[in-house]
């Protein structure tokens, strides 16, 4: 949903027919940040990503540069969510659904309930327990880990059954490679300084959300 807009909306209805439907999740931008620079550094370590502030600084430089699909570029100007939103957020809104990370982490239930009766399904399905969850993770191997971030990718694309063994395979490997997961906190001045670049983003999200009577979750509004 991010670059695509308008056009990827077509591409889809002339896919799966006018009445399908939208789901997008978003996260309070800091914390995606933060989340986003973990999982770079892990996943594609480089200069950059030494430290949080420097991922921070070369973000800032880089992301009007063009809509390089390269970390760095992406780290900040994706969680400008106001940019992006504008052609979904015309479609009806019973075609188009915003949730927000947070709102799940509160109430998983209630979140996924609202989810299924919006879909027009069984809400009953909603209690099934989850098993999956956001978070990152140390390794001891940095380079083993971008190998089975990349097989992951290619054989999740490739092989309809890998879904079916992949659990297994995923319990090998962080008996094998993990060392515990990143830790969330981060220096409180860096934290305030990346809440800087997203307050005026944020206001403009707000506003436009208003719009199409959606509420900006508090965390949002700093």
């Amino acid at each position: 949903y991010l670059y695509g807009g308008d056009t990827i909306i077509q591409a889809i209805e002339k896919n799966h027919g006018s009445s399908v439907k939208f789901l997008c999740i978003v996260r309070e931008p800091v914390n995606r940040f933060i989340s986003y620079y973990h999982q770079t550094k892990i996943i594609h370590p480089s200069k950059h990503t030494a430290t949080l502030r420097d991922f921070f600084n070369e973000s800032s430089k880089l992301k009007d540069q063009g809509n390089k699909d390269i970390p760095v570029y992406r780290g900040l100007r994706e969680g400008e969510y106001v940019n992006y939103l504008g052609p979904w957020l015309s479609l009806p809104s019973d075609r188009f659904k915003l949730i927000f990370f947070e709102d799940l982490k509160k109430n998983e239930a209630l979140l996924l309930d609202s989810v299924f009766n919006w879909l027009g399904l069984d809400s009953s399905l909603s209690e099934i327990k989850t098993v999956s969850k956001n978070a990152g993770l140390n390794v001891r191997n940095v380079k083993l880990h971008t190998y089975v971030h990349n097989l992951n990718a290619f054989a999740s694309k490739k092989f309809s059954l890998y879904q079916y063994i992949l659990p297994f395979l995923k319990s090998i490997y962080l008996r094998i490679n993990k060392v515990g997961d990143y830790p969330e906190r981060i220096d409180e001045d860096m934290r305030e300084i990346i809440k800087d670049y997203y307050r005026s983003s944020n206001q403009k999200l707000c506003r436009q959300l208003e719009k199409s009577n959606i509420g900006l979750p508090k965390e949002y509004l700093y």
